[in-house]
């Protein structure tokens, strides 16, 4: 037995879970220069790593300050990673729930049968 209504509910949790997983894969749009020490852009910004350690040096320049950033920024990073972690977890169910509503869209009976053939 099919249902009509299960197709249209399969393709909008389809995407939705693309929409969700887009904001979950990619990075952040806001981009984070020059004042960092351990984010990627800012790093890249000092146009090489000599620069980039005589810069640490200079506005940080002892070991505790060195640590203090360091740990902020940390921070960050997971705050970040576990929203991005939970954004790609709810794509991952939408996509299931988008599966099983298309399978009960299709008959579970037709499921596996070449069409036209029963």
């Amino acid at each position: 037995m099919r249902i009509p209504w299960a197709y249209g509910l399969a393709i909008a949790f389809f995407a939705v879970s693309a929409g969700v997983s887009f904001f979950g894969f990619f990075p952040q749009w806001k981009h984070e220069t020059g004042q960092g020490v351990i984010f990627w852009r800012s790093i890249l910004s000092k146009n090489g790593a000599t620069r980039y350690q005589e810069e640490l040096k200079k506005d940080l320049p002892d070991l505790q300050a060195v640590e203090d950033a360091y740990a902020e920024e940390n921070y960050r990073i997971c705050n970040n990673f576990a929203a991005k972690n939970m954004l790609i977890q709810i794509s991952i169910g939408l996509f299931v729930l988008g599966s099983l509503l298309a399978l009960v869209s299709l008959g579970m009976r037709d499921v596996g049968t070449v069409p036209g053939t029963h």
